[in-house]
């Protein structure tokens, strides 16, 4: 009769396995020898094991290997190799200290576990008897995420014909100056509060109030319940205020924004910097740009695309119309933006394609000059100049 390994087991047999690769490891042949079979079933082998025990590591793990192809240089390949030694054993130090056996532990055997961690009165009366039954698990979903919805509405005295996500955009506004309900003054706080609620409704509350599902077990719902229960406090603790709305007379439009009503894209530190970035298999001379793209007010997607202009020194012009988004990499890909999302990231932008392995030098431009052109599928259309300070070489 064959033994079903406890999911404790199967983590513990993993860590074991990225233990001997460890052991086995070659740094040397590692950047020496990358595409060599040896270094690639390592580095696959690696990939898998971190991919069933931790997505945040495995994606670690593949940000460090992505700079040893072989057509990026031998000390950029033998850095890389580097970190990874040190990665991987960090790793394996960490998770021989793990203890894996809360997977094992199951609500059923366990029912004080329920009423232990779910301490909102509301959320208890609606949930703990439907965690308690055999099946049906996703009636927990749907109640843990009314409740949610009934406390933002009643908090921020909203109409009750918003809901889900429309309600929460009604209430939660990123900036705490236009917001209804303030959680933090830290701006970021404040968003991540924002994009958690509606992270909520869109992945939780819209599939268990639209559809009837049975994949969903008791501890998946009863993860989601806690985790409310997390939020429903911080709702009661927040500040209810009238959002200031600016005149439009009286806004200053700088550089970094825009009067458009639709789609806004902003520098997130205002750094152009120039150099030799690993991108996809190449090494690429390129501008790096952190921005953030808000299409919080949007009601539906958009595509971004970006191009960078300068007065060159010598009295030409400078054009760069190639660009890749970070976590795209695919050369002059339009960026999606959902509707009501805020997304943060980098671009690299060049007058080179990507595949141009050569290393060049920052060009000789007139940095006062330099602008970042944007435009989107929707139409929108502006330029956002540089504070010359903040063009470096990287």
């Amino acid at each position: 009769m064959t033994m079903t390994m406890k999911k404790s087991e199967q983590k513990i047999g993993l860590v074991e396995e990225l233990g001997k690769c460890f052991q086995a490891l070659n740094v040397n042949q590692l950047y020496e020898e990358s595409d060599h079979k040896t270094s690639k079933d390592w580095l696959a082998e690696v990939a898998a094991i971190l991919k069933n025990l931790d997505e945040g590591d495995f994606q670690a793990f593949m940000n460090l290997r992505q700079h040893l192809y072989p057509s990026i240089p031998l000390a950029t390949r033998k850095h890389a190799a580097e970190q990874i030694d040190g990665f991987v054993r960090q790793k394996v130090a960490e998770y021989k200290r793990y203890d894996f056996s809360y997977l094992d532990r199951e609500i059923k055997n366990n029912p004080e576990d329920i009423s232990n961690y779910i301490h909102d009165k509301e959320l208890r009366d609606r949930c703990l008897d439907l965690l308690e039954a055999e099946s049906k698990y996703d009636r927990v979903i749907n109640q843990a995420t009314q409740v949610l919805e009934d406390r933002v509405r009643t908090k921020a005295k909203l109409t009750d014909r918003l809901e889900g996500v429309r309600l929460i955009n009604a209430a939660l506004n990123p900036d705490p100056s236009k917001t209804v309900l303030k959680v933090s003054n830290d701006p970021d706080e404040q968003q991540g509060f924002c994009d958690i609620c509606r992270g909520i409704m869109l992945a939780f509350r819209n599939p268990t109030h639209h559809h009837l599902t049975d994949k969903i077990t008791r501890e998946e719902a009863f993860k989601v319940c806690a985790f409310i229960d997390t939020l429903l406090p911080l709702i009661e603790k927040s500040t209810v205020s009238t959002p200031t709305i600016p005149s439009r007379t009286a806004q200053n439009i700088t550089p970094a924004a825009q009067p458009h009503s639709g789609i806004k894209v902003s520098l997130q530190d205002g750094v152009a910097s120039w150099a030799n970035y690993a991108m996809a298999h190449h090494v690429w001379s390129s501008f790096r740009v952190s921005l953030v793209i808000d299409n919080y007010n949007g009601n539906r997607p958009d595509y971004v695309s970006l191009s960078m202009t300068a007065d060159l020194a010598n009295g030409g012009k400078w054009a760069a119309n190639h660009f890749i988004f970070q976590g795209v990499e695919k050369q002059d890909e339009d960026f999606r933006i959902e509707a009501n999302e805020v997304k943060k990231g980098s671009v690299f932008i060049s007058d080179t394609l990507a595949h141009d392995t050569n290393k060049k030098a920052m060009p000789e431009i007139d940095k006062k000059t330099l602008k970042l052109h944007v435009s989107t599928r929707s139409g929108e259309k502006f330029v956002i100049a540089f504070d010359e300070n903040k063009i470096v070489r990287g």
